[in-house]
């Protein structure tokens, strides 16, 4: 799970203003460390926009819940950190369309053995808090962005990115198949995404 902090500056832009901004670099670099289709990565872009200008907004309201992305929204993560990676492209579209720079703030080790043992030491309590964390993010989302944003985000997402298929190419391992055919393997990727059931796992911090 990943959170945001803010550095304020200036004002928040529009959505539609913070949305059409484009970077093809940053696309670039996450296809070729990502086998993604590059209509997909694109895509991911975009939402990736639509999420930090939702982190904007929350910073400055006072009605805002925790903002955070769920684990099905990893591949929207790995977005988020290859556009930090390009450090003054990054600045200046936080600067020009945030009102300040976004910071990525990962969990820690220290987080997670902190859930773990909320976890252990009442289950039953860990996961109505779970659930009523998501469901105060969810209904912001909604608020926010709108309903197809929500459904994309926590159910389409789950359905095409499954943890399998986020943890095969998050951490590809030697016995992965792969085609000498590029359009092959993409056809396989898609159709290992089909085959396998959807899932959602969430960690909090």
């Amino acid at each position: 799970m990943s959170t945001s902090g803010q550095s304020r500056r200036g004002e928040l832009r529009s959505l539609e203003q913070a949305v059409a901004y484009r970077n093809r670099h940053v696309v670039d670099r996450f296809v070729e460390r990502y086998p993604l289709p590059r209509d997909e990565a694109e895509d991911l872009f975009v939402e990736t926009l639509r999420w930090l200008w939702l982190c904007a907004r929350a910073s400055t309201d006072e009605r805002a819940p925790a903002v955070f992305i769920d684990d099905c929204m990893a591949l929207l993560d790995e977005m988020w950190h290859t556009f930090v990676l390009f450090t003054q492209e990054y600045t200046d579209y936080c600067d020009a369309n945030l009102g300040g720079y976004v910071h990525h703030a990962p969990t820690t080790v220290e987080d997670k053995q902190r859930t773990a043992l909320e976890r252990d030491r009442d289950p039953d309590g860990f996961r109505e808090q779970k659930e009523v964390r998501l469901r105060a993010l969810y209904e912001y989302v909604y608020d926010q962005l709108g309903e197809e944003t929500l459904l994309k985000w926590y159910s389409t997402y789950p359905e095409r990115y499954p943890p399998a298929f986020v943890q095969s190419i998050l951490n590809p391992g030697p016995s992965t198949p792969t085609t000498e055919n590029p359009n092959e393997q993409e056809g396989a990727d898609r159709q290992a995404r089909r085959e396998e059931p959807p899932g959602q796992r969430t960690v909090l911090a």
